[in-house]
C-alpha cells in the first residue's frame, strides 16, 4: 500500500530523521509509566504524533486527489467498502488506526531510530570518554551552508578556525575536528572546493545522491559522538540552516552538551527556530568574514 511504499518513505524521511531520536527509549518510558498511561511521558512526543497524523492525512489526500477523487467521495467509498467487507480497504483502515494509536506510533518511531541511527553493538552502554581534554566537534552541512565563493575552501576554513580560537574551541587543550558532510556529485560543490577542504585537513564524509543522505549521516555522527563524549567537556558546533536538525540540537542540549549553531538563515522566525536549543548562535557571514 501507499503507506508502506518507497514513495511514502521518501517523503517522510526528513520527519523520521528529525523526530525519531526523541523516541529512542520509548518502550522503557512506556513500561515504567504509571497505570499504563503515556499521557504524562513527554508532551512533545504527543505533539510529534499530532504532526505525524497531519502529514499522513495530507499525503494520503494528495494521492486521492491525483486519482481524481474528492475527500468527501473517498470517505463515502471507504465507509461503503468497509460495510461490504472489502479486504484491501479493511487493511488500509487497520493501518490508519495503528498510526492513530500513540503507543503503536511511539514503538514505530523507536524502530525508525534503530534503522536510521545504528550504533555499535559491542556494548549497549558504552563508557563515555573521561579525559580532561576539552572536545569540539564541528559538523558542517556543506550542501546547506557552502564555502564562500569569495574566499575559496582553504581561506574559508582558516576563517572558521580563527572563529573557533576566539570562542576558545580550538587551540592548546582542545581536541577539535571539523567534519563536512556532502554529496560529491552536487553541482554546487566544485571539485576544487573539495580538494581545498581536504588540504585544510577537514574530514570529508561523502553522501550518496539520495535525498537527505548527507543530513542522515550527519545525524548518525551526532548520535555516535553522544555515545562516547563527556557532555561536561564537549561542545558541538553545527553549521547548517536546516531546521530539521533542531531535534538533534535539543537532544544534545538536554544531555548537557554545549551546542553552537552557525547558520545562514534569512528570516527571523527561521533564525529563532534554529537558535532555540543552542547555547550560542552566529551567522555564517560573521564567522567567515566575507570581504
Amino acid at each position: 500500500s501507499f503507506l508502506r511504499g518507497k514513495k511514502w518513505l521518501h517523503r517522510m524521511l526528513a520527519f523520521y530523521m528529525t523526530n525519531c531520536p526523541r523516541f529512542q527509549n520509548f518502550n522503557q518510558l512506556y513500561s515504567v509509566s504509571s497505570s499504563g498511561s503515556v499521557a504524562d511521558i513527554d508532551i512533545q512526543m504527543h505533539s510529534v504524533h499530532v504532526e505525524f497524523m497531519s502529514l499522513v492525512e495530507t499525503e494520503l489526500f494528495k494521492e486521492i486527489s491525483a486519482m481524481g477523487i474528492s475527500e468527501e467521495r473517498f470517505v463515502e467509498l471507504l465507509d461503503s467498502s468497509l460495510q461490504n467487507g472489502d479486504e484491501t480497504v479493511e487493511r488500509l483502515h487497520r493501518e490508519l488506526v495503528v498510526y492513530r494509536n500513540f503507543v503503536d506510533f511511539g514503538l514505530m518511531m523507536q524502530q525508525k531510530y534503530t534503522e536510521l541511527y545504528p550504533t555499535s553493538k559491542v556494548s549497549t552502554k558504552p563508557e563515555k570518554l573521561t579525559s580532561n581534554i576539552r572536545i569540539c566537534r564541528v559538523l558542517w552541512d556543506l550542501e546547506n551552508v557552502q564555502v564562500s565563493a569569495a574566499l575559496g575552501g582553504i581561506k574559508t576554513v582558516m576563517q572558521l578556525q580563527d572563529f573557533l580560537k576566539k570562542q576558545d574551541l580550538m587551540g592548546p587543550g582542545v581536541d577539535t575536528r571539523i567534519t563536512a558532510f556532502f554529496n560529491p556529485f552536487n553541482k554546487h560543490i566544485s571539485k576544487k572546493v573539495i580538494e581545498e577542504l581536504n588540504k585544510a585537513s577537514v574530514e570529508l564524509v561523502c553522501a550518496s545522491s539520495k535525498r537527505e543522505d548527507a543530513d542522515r549521516k550527519l545525524g548518525i555522527r551526532i548520535n555516535q559522538e553522544m555515545q562516547l563524549l563527556n557532555p561536561a567537556l564537549t561542545t558541538f558546533v553545527i553549521i547548517s540552516s536546516d531546521q530539521d536538525f533542531r531535534q538533534h540540537m535539543q537532544l544534545m542540549s538536554n544531555a548537557g552538551y554545549k551546542v553552537v549553531i552557525v547558520h545562514d538563515a534569512k528570516h527571523e522566525s527561521w533564525r529563532n527556530t534554529l537558535e532555540m536549543h543552542a547555547s550560542l548562535s552566529f551567522e555564517w557571514g560573521q564567522v567567515v568574514q566575507v570581504p
